[in-house]
């Protein structure tokens, strides 16, 4: 089974995995990992994911190495967990059939800076953010998370906003994962 945790930046997904990992006794994989090659390869790609871009460019552009990071990861290992912010529900619906798949999206449609900073886990890209645009990432996970409860509602996938309580959301999400 493959696991796919998607959503909005700074939401956590990281940590998601690792805890869903452990629990499955599985391995897993950023999407970032994969995102940062293919910005080497295609110059194009390296801006379409930049704070302020609406996620379905990026999205989009990355499909096609998410679609084989997907499909690899799904014969690796009985389970296998593959978490990033690279995809989109219409995305996921797009995979093989034969891709066996649980999947959530995370978000935060009312982040505050703070949280965001509390919160910061190992890849701390914001950290080299200009001031104003760091004050501009609460708005940009807002919206991206907005537009992802909607596509979620709209192609039947669990979406969990984290905005209220980060712990408490992050437990609902896992066990949409590994309820069996």
């Amino acid at each position: 089974m493959l696991y796919l945790i998607g959503g909005a930046p700074r939401c956590g997904k990281t940590l998601l995995a690792q805890r869903v990992a452990s629990a499955l006794g599985a391995g897993w994989c950023s999407t970032d990992t994969v995102r940062d090659v293919v910005a080497l390869l295609r110059p194009d790609f390296a801006s379409a994911g930049d704070v302020g871009v609406p996620p379905g460019s990026e999205a989009d552009l990355f499909f096609p190495y998410f679609e084989r990071t997907a499909e690899s990861c799904s014969y690796l290992a009985e389970d296998y967990v593959v978490e990033g912010v690279g995809f989109l529900p219409l995305h996921v619906d797009a995979l093989a059939a034969w891709v066996e798949r649980r999947v959530v999206f995370v978000g935060m449609v009312e982040p505050r800076l703070d949280a965001i900073l509390a919160h910061e886990g190992r890849n701390r890209w914001h950290r080299h953010l200009p001031p104003e645009t760091l004050a501009d990432l609460p708005a940009w996970i807002a919206d991206w998370s907005r537009a992802l409860r909607d596509e979620c509602a709209a192609a039947g996938m669990p979406y969990v906003d984290l905005s209220a309580d980060f712990r408490a959301g992050h437990r609902r999400a896992e066990e949409l994962l590994l309820s069996r």
